[in-house]
């Protein structure tokens, strides 16, 4: 007897010499022969699919975890950093020999921007902030939204440079919501403070907020460095 299986059916040729007899027995091994053979072949397409499917799956959970991972690292609203990619940041300011800047930007009587145009409008000028911040990304720029109409940037360069970046920012800003929105009251203040010491980040941040509640103080639509 010679067998031979294909993907799909399974065909036996029986030789027979004349010389024995082929009984009940023998066809019914030959029908068991081919029943295990339709059987495995079954067998090994089922845990094909069923592999097939696992995978399908672990790669799903991989993606959708990746994405929330995404997600969590931007801000949905302006489309800058989130807070929660600000640590990240923070962390890799430690390494960073060259010069550097934190700044606190705020957006100008937001609250009344809100109470008098509706959040939806708010919202619009949050996102206009948000495409001039992202003009700048790259290397030596990055912005990051800490909450509500409140950003602050990592500036690679001394304060001077990082004020005069600022400035141009701002009246952009301004000069866009004028356009867009019809308004020209409509501003940012913002407060710098340049980073001496690795270990001085958290102090200066709280240095650029003092330079930008001073720059709300005294006028506001303006851009200091901490002195």
């Amino acid at each position: 007897m010679d067998c031979g299986s294909r993907r799909t059916f399974a065909v036996c040729f029986i030789e027979y010499d004349g010389d024995h007899i082929l009984t009940t027995r023998h066809i019914l091994n030959i029908l068991a022969i081919i029943a295990i053979i339709i059987v495995s072949h079954i067998a090994a397409e089922y845990i094909i699919n069923i592999n097939r499917v696992q995978r399908e799956k672990v790669l799903k959970a991989i993606q959708e975890r990746e994405q929330y991972l995404s997600e969590m690292m931007m801000d949905s609203l302006s489309g800058v950093y989130s807070r929660v990619a600000l640590k990240m940041h923070e962390e890799d300011l430690y390494n960073y020999s060259g010069k550097a800047c934190v700044a606190m930007l705020d957006i100008d009587n937001f609250k009344r921007v809100n109470d008098t145009y509706g959040h939806p409008y708010g919202d619009e000028v949050i996102k206009i902030l948000g495409s001039v911040l992202r003009e700048h990304f790259g290397d030596a720029f990055m912005a990051f939204r800490c909450g509500g109409e409140e950003f602050l940037c990592i500036i690679k360069t001394d304060e001077e440079t990082a004020k005069v970046l600022l400035n141009y920012i701002k009246n952009k800003f301004g000069s866009i919501c004028m356009q867009e929105l019809e308004n020209p009251d409509i501003s940012f203040s913002a407060g710098i403070r340049e980073l001496f010491e690795k270990a001085s980040i958290s102090e200066a941040i709280k240095d650029a907020d003092e330079a930008l509640y001073e720059a709300k103080r005294t006028g506001k639509n303006k851009v200091l460095v901490f002195e």
